[in-house]
């Protein structure tokens, strides 16, 4: 009886440690998106480029604190034209996206349709190499993997960063009404999660373009947990925020580099998330020629308070908590083997 009580009493002493530990208060340390922009060029012509962008992340992925991967569109450069379909370019490409697949195959990506990427390129024709290539089955194993539209010309995914969940859209070049409505189903069953889409064409360099002005005012305006549209397809660099209808920061980035040398010269997008210091740091930087490039276009920061505009964070259990709990774990099992 009096082993039970002394039981009792130290049982309660180790609940009281576990609760005054508590969740780490720390704020969690960055973390990294990566964004690669038109890949057409290193399909066609400049695989090395594109392998080294994907090997890149494989190899910094721990260092840099790297989440999540998505592609801007224009996989390939042409479609699924001529006897073989095009079969050589989506080989190179499926190649590059395999490194992240063996390297580091818990880490969640997306692909997204862009112009080049149809069977008849700049037509809003069928899409069957990219479903070959990147429709849902490539993902089926992946539990990041969030779904697909019907015609899986569209995808979204999950992934963890911070102690919260976000979302990625990977919309298509140009979407249509079912696409546009497939998106919105996807956002109002995730209505607490950060959201970004990823899109093929949606600014200019001078701010939104039509198609953009399009997707704006159909899921980015009136959801307002769309906090950031990545997107491609006009050449060079740009950068605006907007403001949705609750009056909060939207974050709309352009990049696409395949007008530049060897391709595109392997230029990619890191944008670090850094919620001690209230920021999204946006680098560029070119694995091949292992630099940053950094005029104002290419490098600047953003402000946003992480807890108003993501919601707050689930802290992690210290490291003081665990081992309590683990303490706690031990007495449990010891006091019911007696």
């Amino acid at each position: 009886m009096i082993v039970g009580i002394c039981s009792i009493i130290w049982l309660r002493r180790i609940c009281c440690l576990v609760c005054l530990l508590g969740p780490a208060t720390a704020l969690a340390e960055p973390f990294t998106i990566v964004a690669l922009p038109d890949t057409q060029n290193y399909a066609q012509a400049f695989p090395v480029q594109f392998s080294a962008q994907t090997q890149w992340i494989v190899d910094n992925r721990t260092a840099q604190n790297i989440v999540f991967v998505t592609q801007e569109g224009d996989i390939v450069q042409n479609g699924a034209l001529g006897a073989s379909q095009n079969q050589a370019e989506w080989n190179v490409a499926d190649s590059a996206f395999g490194i992240l697949d063996a390297g580091s195959p818990n880490l969640p990506y997306g692909v997204v349709l862009g112009n080049h990427d149809l069977d008849n390129p700049n037509n809003r024709s069928a899409a069957t190499r990219y479903v070959d290539f990147f429709g849902a089955s490539r993902y089926a194993d992946s539990p990041w993997y969030g779904g697909s539209s019907s015609d899986e010309r569209n995808h979204y995914q999950r992934f963890m960063a911070g102690g919260r969940t976000f979302l990625n859209i990977s919309l298509e070049w140009r979407p249509l009404g079912s696409s546009l409505s497939w998106a919105h189903s996807v956002l109002d069953a995730n209505p607490t999660h950060p959201t970004i889409i990823t899109t093929h064409e949606y600014s200019g360099i001078g701010g939104r373009n039509l198609p953009g002005q399009t997707i704006f005012n159909s899921l980015v305006k009136e959801n307002s947990q769309v906090f950031m549209v990545l997107s491609g397809h006009v050449l060079g660099e740009g950068q605006q925020t907007a403001t949705n209808t609750a009056g909060q920061p939207v974050f709309e980035l352009l990049a696409n580099y395949q007008g530049r040398a060897n391709g595109g010269d392997g230029w990619m997008r890191l944008i670090e998330f850094d919620e001690a210091n209230s920021q999204i740091n946006v680098k560029t930087f070119s694995p091949t020629r292992d630099q940053f490039e950094t005029d104002a276009s290419s490098q600047f920061s953003l402000t946003v308070d992480f807890d108003e505009r993501f919601g707050p964070a689930v802290p992690e259990p210290s490291t003081f908590a665990l081992a309590a709990l683990g303490l706690l774990s031990l007495f449990i099992y010891s006091y019911r083997a007696t």
